[in-house]
């Protein structure tokens, strides 16, 4: 029934990947595969369709076939897509307590010390299960790595408010607006060390 469904929207990747879900949900991890396979053989330069083999294969504790599947992915995507920090970002969302992306980051130490967005993923799921070492840690090699980015700055005023040491909190949420705080939020994060 699910391939009668989604593939009536065939060849479209949208189809597969919906394809694939519903197999991963139901359990049968070898059609989940294959449908996500297809996916990133209709569409080789959506990041999104390389994002979700390596999640499947990450949350089904299959780690060491990641780092290939990266590299192959990296030369059909756009260069500015740091894969392997989006892939960080979505592994977040999929698990709060940070499992996976301890996993994958343990497998990339080199990855992990030039990646912003996967540093600044990891300090802030962190920052928000209460290990505030690590997270400064991460969100510091974040803003060291992209020195133009607020968020890192953003993300840093957070944990140092929760820590209560109110002049880090005061001078990051600072950092945050002279880098181009656009949505507000290092406004809102210095009243708050206020």
């Amino acid at each position: 029934l699910f391939e009668r469904y989604d593939l009536l929207d065939a060849p479209h990747s949208r189809a597969f990947r919906a394809l694939a879900q519903d197999y991963e949900n139901a359990g049968d991890l070898v059609k989940a595969e294959a449908a996500y396979r297809r996916v990133v053989e209709i569409n080789p330069a959506d990041n999104n369709s390389h994002l979700n083999r390596i999640n499947f294969l990450i949350v089904n504790d299959r780690i060491g076939e990641v780092r290939p599947l990266i590299l192959a992915a990296e030369k059909q995507i756009d260069d500015k897509v740091d894969l392997f920090g989006a892939a960080m970002e979505n592994l977040i969302y999929l698990d709060d307590n940070s499992k996976y992306a301890d996993k994958l980051a343990a497998s990339e130490p080199l990855r992990m010390k030039s990646s912003p967005r996967a540093n600044l993923a990891l300090g802030q799921v962190y920052s928000a299960n209460g290990q505030y070492a690590r997270a400064l840690q991460h969100l510091n090699t974040a803003a060291q790595l992209d020195k133009d980015s607020a968020e890192p700055h953003i993300a840093l005023a957070v944990v140092h408010r929760k820590q209560s040491r109110w002049t880090a909190a005061v001078r990051a949420a600072q950092q945050a607006i002279v880098l181009g705080d656009a949505d507000g939020e290092g406004h809102f994060q210095l009243a708050c060390a206020l």
